[in-house]
């Protein structure tokens, strides 16, 4: 397992160290309490610290001022995920308009599951990306990437993992007691598909921070997210963005610590959330089942990237 990890992060070195600038903007950060894309976060970190690349600023699709000067010696890297597509635009609409602002700037989208529903708008929205050669996009599977392929210069795209695997191994104190955990996501992705057995797990919920109104983790960052919200007076908004900009480091610490205190307890996790198997590998579980979202990432994930980890397993209706 340890070196399955290793092999993706080698590789993740291969492919992207070429493009990296003395320093870099970490964009579409996530301010939201999501524990996964949290991960993709700090493994990003992890990476720029690895290459001694001076990051000056990290913002979020709202909290990004355009009018923020970016000099060429600087590129923009956007959080990675699973949120390119039709079922979260506001994602890809904030990309077009850096692409927009910022032309002459180098802007590395990192690794990206994408799916569109809408045909039609995919073709409008990925020939759009295809205007600019200063981007490039990571694909997060082999779907993704072959998507990309129809539109960009190979130059532009890679095939690369989630970059939470560049977190490497994360050692906890917490003894697991030998129960299982399902992981069962509530949200857009979640599938339609019953066919395990609820009555075999010890615990069945989504993140905490999706699970329940508020938790200690998630407290404030939904107090912000709901007056920038409910806000439309400008000035009140750049101060509750500044806000998230100085409380944002103390979130995804409080992120991750209740990732790894709700997964560590448990010998067996179960998963409709991918990066509850991601999250599991790093923390060294030797029962890992992966079940498919709403369309098809968490199989094609798994086929491109996990079929080789001898403690996970995928339960699919795939053929």
């Amino acid at each position: 397992m340890y070196s399955q990890i290793s092999e993706l992060k080698n590789l993740i070195d291969d492919k992207l160290t070429p493009l990296l600038l003395p320093k870099c903007y970490i964009l579409d950060a996530p301010c939201y309490e999501n524990v996964g894309d949290v991960l993709i976060y700090e493994g990003e970190k992890e990476f720029f610290a690895c290459h001694n690349i001076s990051v000056v600023g990290v913002y979020s699709y709202n909290t990004f001022d355009f009018d923020t000067p970016i000099n060429e010696d600087t590129f923009i890297a956007i959080n990675g995920g699973g949120n390119y597509g039709d079922l979260y635009i506001e994602h890809l609409d904030f990309l077009i308009r850096l692409l927009q602002s910022y032309p002459s700037i180098r802007i590395i989208v990192f690794p990206q599951t994408i799916y569109f529903k809408d045909r039609i708008k995919s073709d409008a929205i990925l020939k759009n990306l295809s205007r600019y050669p200063n981007l490039y996009i990571c694909a997060r599977d082999a779907r993704s990437f072959q998507l990309l392929k129809d539109y960009l210069p190979e130059r532009q795209i890679f095939l690369l993992p989630d970059m939470a695997f560049y977190i490497g191994s994360i050692r906890t104190s917490c003894h697991s007691a030998g129960n299982t955990l399902f992981i069962k996501r509530v949200d857009a992705e979640s599938s339609s598909d019953n066919s395990y057995d609820e009555s075999r797990f010890n615990r069945i919920s989504d993140w905490p921070s999706f699970q329940h109104s508020f938790t200690s983790s998630s407290f404030m960052a939904k107090v912000l997210n709901n007056l920038y919200q409910k806000i439309r007076f400008k000035p009140l908004r750049q101060l509750i963005n500044r806000l998230w900009n100085l409380y944002f480091p103390i979130h995804c610490k409080m992120m991750i610590r209740e990732g790894i205190l709700f997964i560590s307890p448990y010998s067996h996790i179960h998963t409709t959330r991918l990066h509850g198997a991601i999250l599991a590998i790093l923390l060294g579980k030797e029962d890992i089942v992966i079940y498919d979202n709403s369309y098809g990432k968490n199989y094609t994930f798994y086929q491109t990237w996990l079929k080789d980890f001898p403690n996970v397993r995928l339960l699919s209706n795939h053929n």
